[in-house]
This record gives structure tokens, sequence and C-alpha cells, in this order.
């Protein structure tokens, strides 16, 4: 027997009992290469045997499955076959189908583009896989039983068209066309707007179902000439009824205005903590551009806000939107002559921003860090950092 001693007395040592041991790198049971030695015990990190191939990976072995894929495309095959490792292909996904099967591989079952019908308001979608269930009878003389099949037998009904309601962009009658009612009792009521602030001119209404380019569904603008000067406009000492409620400077509009004007030139500090400043080779020409930077109170950074909108520099020019061009967003703001047109005209929110009489408001162009030098432009109200001005003394 092995048992390191002469048990026949022929001078030698576990003669022919010896057994051969192999490397187990993996530790999983199987070895691999050539014998390592003899032994009548199994040294640590060895096996009997060098069936394994992959003496690397301990999950990869004789008797062992790999798996692989998803759904319909999922495959298992033995890790080990006469000594060599074989690898695991996942099958090609497919078109899913209703079958409960994962054809396409995308670990959801059954997911087929659901159906589609009608239009407008009556647009429906209906998923399109379901169950289709009859009644069979039996053998056995027992009541009939339901049966069901499962697979494409969705079913799409499109809703029921309405009577059209006009300006909200819907179309209840499913006709493909919102707003396209052919009833005038039906219409709506519209009113030039030709200063886009989103009210109209009572004195030139429009019938109509769909709004009209350039008017409101909102009458009662006392001047449609003018974009600050609209229902619900805050009212400000310039001799206009802003708000167009009758009433021409309010009482307490044009005391505040006074005390505003009395306080003098000050500064506008913007997002950054850096001031709107005019160009550093400011000489109290037109057309000098306005900018961020660092606050130092000089007098290129000095403004002085009027009663009549207007914001002045210590020279006596405005901030003027530069409206050669237009007044689209990213239009320059610079200095100019005071003219009295509406493109110096600008109106302090509550929020801090100067809201132009364009529509637009006073934004430092948009810059991670707002480095000096960044210039001012004209940019479509959001509430955002670069739109806020502080009055500092």
């Amino acid at each position: 027997m092995c048992d390191g001693f002469d048990n026949d007395c022929d001078g030698l040592i576990d003669e022919g009992v010896l057994r051969n041991y192999y490397r187990d790198s993996d530790g999983d049971g199987y070895g691999a290469g050539a014998p390592m030695g003899a032994a009548c015990t199994v040294p640590a990190g060895r096996s009997l045997n060098n069936q394994d191939c992959n003496d690397g990976n301990a999950a990869v072995k004789p008797g062992a499955w790999k798996t692989c894929g998803i759904g319909a495309c999922a495959d298992r095959v033995q890790a080990c076959v006469d000594g060599v490792e074989r690898p695991c292909k996942p099958g090609l996904p497919t078109a899913e189908q209703c079958d409960r099967i994962d054809n396409d591989c995308d670990e959801q079952v059954d997911n087929v583009p659901a159906l589609h019908c009608g239009t407008g308001a009556c647009e429906r979608t209906a998923p399109t896989c379901a169950n289709l269930c009859w009644m069979e009878e039996t053998q056995d003389g027992k009541p009939p039983r339901q049966v069901c099949e499962w697979g494409e037998h969705g079913v799409c009904n499109p809703g029921l068209p309405t009577a059209e309601v006009c300006n909200n962009n819907i179309d209840e009658d499913c006709t493909g066309a919102a707003d396209d009612s052919t009833n005038p009792t039906a219409w709506v009521t519209f009113f030039t707007d030709r200063d886009y602030d989103g009210y109209g001119s009572s004195s030139e209404p429009h019938r109509a179902c769909r709004r009209p380019a350039n008017t409101s569904a909102s009458a009662g603008d006392c001047d449609d000439a003018a974009p600050d000067v609209a229902p619900g406009t805050p009212d400000v000492c310039d001799g206009q009824d802003n708000d167009c409620n009758g009433s021409i400077d309010e009482a307490g509009v044009c005391r505040a205005a006074a005390v505003c004007a009395e306080r003098g030139a000050v500064m506008l500090r913007g997002v950054s903590n850096k001031c709107l400043d005019a160009d550093g080779n400011y000489q109290g020409a037109d057309g000098v551009p306005t900018q961020l930077w660092d606050c130092h109170g000089e007098g290129n950074q000095r403004w002085t806000l009027q009663s009549d909108g207007t914001v002045q520099d210590p020279g006596g020019k405005c901030l003027s939107v530069d409206w050669r061009n237009g007044i689209a967003n990213g239009t320059p703001v610079v200095l100019g002559q005071c003219t009295g047109t509406l493109n110096q005209k600008w109106l302090r929110q509550a929020d801090g921003s100067l809201r132009g009489a364009t529509g637009r408001c006073l934004d430092a162009f948009w810059n991670d860090s707002w480095p000096n030098g960044t210039r001012t432009v004209l940019w479509d109200c959001n509430g955002g950092l670069n739109q806020k001005w502080t009055v500092v003394p």
C-alpha cells in the first residue's frame, strides 16, 4: 500500500502505487499539463488528473457549463470537451413577436410596437399583443370552456370626434387640423396686436377659429404701438396710461420716480459681482459697447435711472439697443444720443431685471465665468442671474 513503508520487504518503498499529480492553479479540482511529481498524498494546489482545459478559471472545467445571451439568444454549452475549452456564442436576435419569448433579446418579452389609430383628440394606442378567447364544447358533456390564444390580436379603436373648440390647438373633431371649425358661432374674437405685447386693440376685432398672425385673444391695449403700454403693466411717471386703466401717472408714481432721480447716479451690479460698464475706451461717443467689469465706481460705471424709462450715463448718453439690424436675441446694447425712442426705454422688474420696451431684457452674454469684457446684449427675459441687476449707490 502507499504508506511510506516497504510493506513487501523487497527493499523498495511504495513501488508501483505512487500517484502522479498535476498543477491545479485555479483550485477547481482539475489539473493541467505534465506530471509535477508522484506521492501517496496529493499536495495542496495539485490534482490527480490533468483534464482541465483552462487552469486559470475555476468556472471552466470538465462537467461545467457556460451560459451566454438573454431571451431567445441564450445558449448553453459544456465548458470542456475532450480537453478543449468551448466558447459560448449567443444566438442572433430576431424581430419581436407575440409569443411570450424575448425574440429581440432586449430583456423584454413581447414588447412589440403598440397599435396607433385615429387622429387629433381621437388618437389612441393599444397593445399589439393580446389574448383572443372563444368558447369550445367539451367532450365529456361538461359546460363549454373558454380557450384563449396569445398573439397579435390587439385592437385599436379611435375615440369619437366632438365639436371643435377654437383657439386651443386641439383637433377635437379629428379632421387632422386643430382649430378648423367652420361654425361661426364657435369662433373667437381676436384683436390686432401690432406691438406684440400680448394685448390687442379693442377697435380692431377679427372673428376666427384659429388665431391669425399678429393678433391676440386679449383686448384692452390702449396704445398698440408701445410694447410697454398694456393692461397689467406697472405704471411709471411718463405722462402715459401705462396699465391702460384710464388713469395717467397714478398717485405716488411720480413722487417715487422723483425720489429715485434725487438719489443721483448709481452702479448696476450684475452676475459675478461685476458692474455694467461702458467700454474702457469710452470717450462719450455714440455706439460705445457696454460690458461687465469689476466694480470701481468711476464715471463709466455710473448710471441714472430716469423717470422717462431711460438709463443715462454722466455725459447724458442713453443705454440703447443697437436696433439697426433688428431686435433679435444677441443684439448689442450700446451708448447713444438720447432720442426718446423705444430702443432706449427700460423698465426695472420686480426680480431685478431691466426689460426693454422691445420686450427683451438687458443680458450679460452667457459665459461660464463672465470675465471682464463680457458684452451686454438684448435677450429673451428668462430670470437668469445674468439678467439680474442690483442698484448700488
